[in-house]
């Protein structure tokens, strides 16, 4: 696990598009034997001069239907010694409903906002396709950077999940 999650890190750090828009940035920090966390570096403003970048542990929201993937991304987060908060949902319609606080994630301490977002794209109820296209069209939520995580190697896939506005689209 830990070979694929490194490749993972490899191919989101190195090949994701920019998503950020100048906004800031998500980078990993590692501490030899504590662990790791993936970070989110926001440009801090003070009369239109930035001062300082804050950097602050992100929450990480996968969606994906088969319990064994997110039993291996939580597996291979901790072998990484990630630190960061990983939740998961298990379909589209979950995680619109986590993003815009519905149901039962009403409470923003059980659902706190995400700062990267794992998505499948083979779901049921509401595809990896249609809820991208929902968080993109949508102005509060469009800069919440995604990652596609898939089996699906199909060019139209590809092609089409990044005109929808992912960052970064792994096999």
């Amino acid at each position: 696990p830990n070979i694929c999650f490194n490749s993972f890190l490899y191919k989101m750090l190195y090949y994701s598009k920019d998503g950020g828009k100048g906004k800031g940035k998500i980078n990993i920090t590692c501490l030899l034997s504590i662990g790791c966390v993936f970070c989110r570096s926001l440009p801090f403003v003070e009369k239109e001069k930035i001062m300082h970048e804050t950097k602050e542990s992100i929450t990480i929201l996968m969606a994906d239907d088969d319990p064994d993937d997110r039993f291996m991304t939580r597996d291979a987060f901790k072998e990484a010694r990630l630190l960061n908060d990983l939740r998961f949902v298990e379909n589209g319609e979950e995680l619109i409903d986590y993003l815009r606080r519905r149901g039962k994630y009403v409470d923003v301490k059980d659902s706190p906002r995400p700062g990267l977002i794992l998505l499948d794209l083979n779901m049921p109820r509401k595809d990896g396709r249609e809820a991208l296209a929902e968080i993109k069209a949508d102005t509060d939520l469009r800069r919440i950077p995604i990652v596609i995580l898939t089996t699906s190697k199909a060019e139209e896939d590809v092609v089409r999940t990044y005109n929808l506005g992912s960052n970064s689209y792994i096999t």
